[in-house]
């Protein structure tokens, strides 16, 4: 019996020694790209729209589905096909809408693309003058 004891411990000396050099390559990676991690957090709050913009995009939506007859977020999620939770977050400005989702928002709301990438603040730019041909 002592000499199964023995063993496991230098079975667990073995194991410490094996993994020792991973601790150290993880504890170095941690080190390396944990600034880098830190400046994309701080570039990500830099790009964090503003509340008041954010409030203008969710008003926006809520005005839009209700005009069209929807009672809720729920109800106008249901009736086209799309997930309550994606709306939130494209209309709280916390996800980009996917380019198959705007031509589908755009025929439930009755919107132009154009008045909806403004609301959500993809578009700054006003719109250029129809041209007259005459």
């Amino acid at each position: 019996m002592r000499g199964l004891g023995k063993s496991l411990e230098s079975e667990k000396s073995l194991w410490k020694s094996l993994l020792f050099p991973f601790k150290r390559i993880k504890s170095t990676w941690m080190q390396e790209h944990g600034a880098l991690i830190k400046v994309r957090l701080i570039i990500k709050m830099a790009q964090k729209q503003s509340q008041e913009h954010i409030d203008a995009a969710w008003k926006w939506f809520v005005t839009k589905y209700e005009a069209r007859g929807y009672r809720s977020l729920n109800h106008f999620a249901s009736e086209n096909g799309m997930q309550k939770s994606s709306l939130s977050r494209y209309f709280h400005l916390e996800r980009e809408i996917p380019s198959g989702t705007i031509g589908k928002l755009c025929i439930a709301l009755k919107v132009s693309p154009e008045e909806l990438l403004k609301a959500v603040g993809a578009l700054g730019w006003p719109a250029k003058p129809k041209r007259t041909r005459g």
